[in-house]
């Protein structure tokens, strides 16, 4: 049996990328430059502190998974049936709307990711339509 390393790279690119975001928006929200994290999901080279990184990753995917809750909560249906799903395109349009979005400064591409998984976690339970519309 061959002994299982950890990743840190391909983890972080992993979490990255399940969040919605590029890596210019993780960079912003983990204060550094993105280069920097180019270079960690390369493994080019590590930060001081995996660890640190790794906690803001899963605080980033425990808001992720409130978005996900949020949206589901707001779905609306319309006369057909089909469950409709608002996002944000704008980051200030979904600040406007959550004091925590606008204090964490978080990118609205991690809005429309946690509002696709909502319509993935809908059809799954009931089979629905789902569309999902930008807000207004």
């Amino acid at each position: 049996m061959t002994k299982q390393t950890f990743d840190f790279a391909l983890t972080l690119r992993c979490y990255r990328k399940s969040l919605g975001l590029d890596q210019d928006e993780l960079a912003e929200l983990l204060d550094v430059a993105q280069n920097t994290v180019s270079r960690w999901e390369a493994g080019i080279r590590a930060p001081r502190d995996p660890v640190e990184v790794l906690m803001r990753l899963y605080e980033l995917d425990d808001v992720f998974d409130d978005v996900v809750y949020d949206v589901i909560a707001l779905a609306m249906r319309d006369d057909d049936g089909r469950v409709i799903l608002t996002t944000y395109t704008i980051d200030e349009h979904w600040w406007l709307a959550d004091d925590r979005a606008r204090n964490m400064a978080l990118p609205a591409s991690m809005h429309q990711a946690a509002t696709a998984q909502a319509a993935r976690e809908i059809a799954a339970d009931d089979s629905t339509v789902v569309t999902i519309r930008a807000s207004r």
